[in-house]
């Protein structure tokens, strides 16, 4: 028994040891065993190898880049090397610039970069934008690009090298005969669109009196009234013809209760047009017409003066105003001072004036203090005919007939000449006896003395001044002027 027990114990130290024996050889065997795979290499190989350096080529946007002269994306080495770099951008793009692992390196195309680790180099390209704008002297007009409607003047941005589609369309008054347009995008430019013109824009401004107006063109007329600001379109070339409508012979319509106003002139385009009232033209091109007004009494009061006789004693004479029968308005005020004198003042004056009854001669002083520009035909003179017809004649108180100055006259009537010319029709400004029964006595210009004065004549006219008698004088007056009458001779 006990031996057993022993032998049952060697074996199981000889078993212990067997194991341990047969550990150690697949230990062994284990250590000396080749690498599994042909691509592993043992740390030891690893320390002892050379390191790679990589550097990525890569583009962004329409463009390429060629690396030391070749089209690569992927350059490795074991040791530095140097790349020269140059970004040739594709058509319609620019090149940018470069980015250097991830950071902007320079703008320049060429560029020359040495590695010295792993390296991502980007060349960024762009497709530059650009403006195109449009233009037009046409006010008003519009235009379609690219299917979208854009209101004159615009702009378009758009990608280089894309076309732009463009269909202009007039305003009112032009006309585009030349269809659609095809513009390419080749950087910022300016398209200006020619319009052509085929109506005028007429624009009446200042419309206190109301007008009519024709306008005839292609052989077809119309006509229509304006009483306020308008615009209005008109065909080029065609005929215009603007003038008062429901106006007096002077241009005047009621204001108010007291006053009318009267068209006096225009101003076409900022400068006076030389035909008063009336506007008539054949239509070039855009027009501006302008009414300048002015303001007149609806009535005008009858006043005295006195004239001298030949006693030297003093009569009362009727001062009756012609605003009726003139055909500008009557602008201005007359008043007697005394002493025989009587004021006239303002732009436009005219008066009768009544003698005492049976005169023969009679003389008139007329002092022109001041005269406004452009104004002429200051005058006084002696009605002649008044019964079939109508004549006034006398002399111009400028006596050369002057537009502006001082003048002062003194003129002797002869009623002589009411018997001489009293046929209806006759024309007596060419007769020598002009100058015999209206005698030029004295004549002062601007102080200097003048040999004569101008004639002045009213008529032959086939008309009567209702109320006005032969024989009265007819006195005209621009400016300021100082009057004072004498009956010199009485006739029998």
């Amino acid at each position: 028994m006990w031996v057993k027990l022993k032998k049952d114990a060697s074996l199981k130290a000889v078993l212990a040891v067997a194991a341990m024996v047969i550990g150690v050889a697949a230990l062994t065997l284990l250590l000396e065993k080749p690498p599994l795979f042909s691509g592993e290499i043992s740390s030891a190989e690893r320390s002892t190898r050379p390191k790679s350096v990589f550097a990525s080529i890569i583009s962004k946007g329409e463009g390429k880049v060629l690396v030391n002269g070749s089209e690569v994306t992927l350059v490795n080495s074991t040791e530095h090397f140097s790349l020269k770099l140059q970004a040739e951008p594709g058509e319609c793009w620019f090149f940018k610039w470069w980015l250097v692992n991830g950071t902007v390196f320079g703008t320049a195309p060429e560029l020359q970069l040495h590695i010295r680790g792993n390296t991502a180099v980007e060349a960024v390209f762009e497709r530059p934008r650009y403006v195109v704008a449009f233009t037009s002297d046409a006010e008003g007009g519009s235009l379609v690009v690219n299917g979208s409607i854009l209101a004159l003047p615009a702009e378009v941005e758009a990608p280089a090298c894309s076309l732009l589609q463009v269909t202009p369309i007039p305003p009112e008054g032009w006309d585009w005969p030349w269809g659609t347009l095809l513009i390419p995008v080749e950087g910022n430019r300016t398209v200006h669109l020619g319009f052509a013109k085929t109506a005028a824009l007429v624009a009446l401004r200042g419309v206190l009196v109301p007008v009519n107006v024709t306008v005839a063109a292609d052989g077809n007329a119309s006509s229509f009234v304006l009483a306020r600001d308008s615009s209005i379109r008109v065909k080029l070339n065609a005929s215009m013809r603007v003038e008062p409508h429901g106006a007096d012979r002077r241009g005047c319509v009621i204001y108010n209760e007291t006053h009318l106003v009267c068209l006096a002139s225009w101003l076409v385009n900022g400068s006076e047009w030389p035909s008063p009232r009336l506007y008539n033209v054949a239509v070039a091109g855009d027009l501006e017409l302008e009414q300048v007004v002015v303001y007149t009494r609806l009535a005008y009061p009858v006043k005295y003066t006195e004239i001298l006789l030949p006693n030297g004693t003093m009569v009362k004479a009727p001062v009756i105003p012609g605003d009726r029968w003139m055909i500008v308005p009557f602008i201005g005020e007359y008043e007697y001072l005394g002493n025989g004198v009587l004021k006239l003042e303002g732009g436009r004056v005219k008066v009768f004036i009544k003698p005492p009854e049976g005169w023969r001669k009679i003389r008139v002083y007329a002092n022109l203090t001041t005269t406004p520009s452009k104004i002429a035909d200051s005058s006084i003179k002696m009605v002649i005919r008044n019964k079939v017809d109508f004549l006034s004649c006398g002399r111009d108180v400028l006596p050369t007939g002057s537009v502006y100055g001082t003048g002062y006259v003194v003129i002797l009537f002869d009623r002589e000449a009411l018997r001489a010319w009293s046929t209806p029709g006759h024309d007596p400004f060419f007769t020598p006896e002009f100058g015999e029964y209206i005698k030029c006595e004295l004549a002062i210009e601007n102080g200097v003395r003048m040999r004569s004065c101008g004639q002045a004549q009213s008529g032959p006219a086939p008309r009567v001044l209702e109320g006005i008698g032969e024989g009265w004088l007819d006195i005209t007056s621009y400016g300021t002027m100082y009057v004072r009458i004498e009956v010199v001779e009485f006739e029998g």
